[in-house]
């Protein structure tokens, strides 16, 4: 089936990225009760890309995260006006414009390299079936048909992932040369 190739394909990019490590829900080294009951929720969401293929992303749910820990976690974003304006001058100047798309961006975020909270975050039914499918060792971690993973780089849906994103960007560029406009 189209979605569960989608879903695996996902799976196997936040594996190779490292995004996350298993957890043991119980015993001497598994999580507390608290954390538990206070790990995140994991959906996976899909979409029909324009070419028609089946795109999943596995979403973290940021609503559930105690907001106190993070504190100001906004990302810059252009309005529409601006943008129109930087392509309007771009085209009167004959300037080149190029787009980049990052695949799995928030992916290769490293969480502790921004001193983040700790995120515990658990993934039920289809989604950890098809973890443990592309990961066998995993099957070890499952308890009551759910997969406690600890985030070690960022993911969709947290509340910081898109500010991480804006300061990680930020710095490559800016490594590159590149310098920020003040419009």
């Amino acid at each position: 089936e189209e979605g569960e190739a989608s879903a695996i394909k996902e799976i196997q990019q936040i594996l190779a990225r490292e995004t996350w490590h298993p957890r043991y829900a119980h015993g001497p080294h598994g999580l507390t009760s608290d954390q538990r009951r206070s790990a995140i929720p994991c959906h996976a969401i899909g979409k029909v890309k324009r070419d028609s293929t089946l795109k999943t992303r596995a979403v973290a749910g940021g609503h559930k995260q105690d907001k106190t820990k993070y504190g100001h976690m906004t990302s810059p974003t252009s309005s529409h006006l601006t943008t129109m304006i930087h392509l309007s001058i771009a085209a009167y100047e004959k300037r080149i414009i190029s787009q980049i798309d990052y695949p799995g961006a928030y992916l290769g975020i490293e969480r502790s390299k921004y001193d983040m909270p700790t995120e515990i975050m658990r993934v039920s039914g289809k989604l950890a079936q098809l973890i443990i499918k592309v990961d066998k060792q995993y099957a070890k971690y499952e308890t009551n048909g759910s997969i406690y993973v600890e985030l070690d780089k960022s993911l969709y849906g947290l509340v910081e992932s898109a500010a991480l994103w804006y300061q990680e960007c930020s710095e490559q560029l800016k490594d590159l040369g590149y310098t920020r406009s003040n419009t």
